[in-house]
């Protein structure tokens, strides 16, 4: 069966247990192993220092934690004296668009991070926040055709903004 398939049968309800039926690579005898389900915490924003003063900063997604993990990791980011970022939204199928605005705030200095339009005409301003921490440090954007939603969002105010050169394939296209 499939990874999704998988997991659709391995969820359920928080303390109750589940048997999984586990065949190893190298063959043997498949074993039954009974596991008790909970909750796995994700990780959304992951900081990398690199040779130079370079981090490279994974958002995964974004959350309603992305926010104070960013947070944490550019303290990590200035800790070690980064020079530069790599920020990199490959493979980020997006998240929520009130973390998406609070992140792209703190890389840019003002002005808009994005508009909604209804069905009706109306439109809604989603102006940059309180916070700008990020924004002075040189940076580039990694994207590619798994960008999507929140972090075309973040890739579109970054290019709007002339922030920073973004980098790879055209992105997923669930944003306009």
């Amino acid at each position: 069966i499939s990874i999704l398939e998988a997991v659709g049968k391995i969820r359920g309800k928080k303390g109750t247990a589940v048997q999984l039926l586990i065949s190893h690579l190298n063959g043997g005898n498949p074993e039954m192993v009974t596991i008790e389900r909970g909750i796995i915490p994700l990780e959304s924003v992951r900081l990398l220092m690199q040779v130079g003063g370079i981090g490279h900063l994974r958002l995964f997604s974004f959350t309603g934690t992305t926010t104070d993990e960013l947070m944490r990791a550019f303290e990590r980011f200035e800790r070690f004296q980064g020079l530069g970022l790599v920020v990199d939204v490959r493979n980020n199928p997006g998240g929520l668009l009130s973390t998406v605005v609070n992140v792209t705030s703190q890389f840019v200095e003002d002005g808009l991070v994005l508009y909604q339009v209804d069905a009706h005409g109306n439109r809604t301003d989603w102006n940059v926040k309180k916070g700008n921490k990020i924004k002075s440090i040189p940076m580039v954007v990694l994207a590619n055709e798994f960008s999507a939603s929140a972090s075309e969002v973040f890739i579109g105010a970054i290019m709007h903004h002339g922030r920073a050169p973004v980098v790879g394939t055209t992105t997923f296209g669930k944003g306009s």
